[in-house]
């Protein structure tokens, strides 16, 4: 995709210099922002994505339960939760870590197109509360 933009910005840059008008120079500079912009909207998946869904639901519960029954099972992991249960700071940095991890994930990677839209109390992003949350419902069950 990005060599596509790239000839087609190319070619429009020549046809800028081809035009002898400012009007039509304009028009074409704006043709150009809207074909950088149009390829910013497209994600490696081929969507933008806004808030969080059903799928999204379904995603997060299914990465929950596939990444926690291993952990379930695993003996270490009662021991870990009570040494965090003993230690408030350690717990607080555990869990500063693991919400910085799913905010990169989901915003940072730029895996896919991802925008926050109508936050909770214009703050805090509804897909970063529903990814959190399911995994936290379903790690205390």
């Amino acid at each position: 995709m990005p060599q596509r933009l790239d000839r087609l910005l190319d070619e429009l840059e020549e046809l800028e210099d081809a035009v002898e008008t400012p009007e039509a120079r304009r028009q074409v500079r704006e043709v150009m922002r809207a074909a950088v912009h149009v390829s910013r909207q497209r994600s490696a998946f081929g969507n933008v994505v806004k808030g969080f869904g059903r799928e999204d639901l379904a995603e997060a519960l299914l990465g929950s339960v596939l990444f926690g029954v291993p952990m379930f099972v695993e003996g270490g992991t009662q021991e870990v939760g009570e040494y965090l249960a003993g230690h408030p700071l350690s717990f607080v940095g555990t869990l500063c870590f693991a919400v910085g991890m799913v905010i990169g994930i989901l915003y940072v990677a730029d895996i896919q197109d991802v925008r926050v839209s109508n936050p909770i109390l214009g703050v805090v992003p509804r897909r970063l509360v529903g990814v959190v949350g399911v995994s936290v419902s379903v790690s205390s069950s």
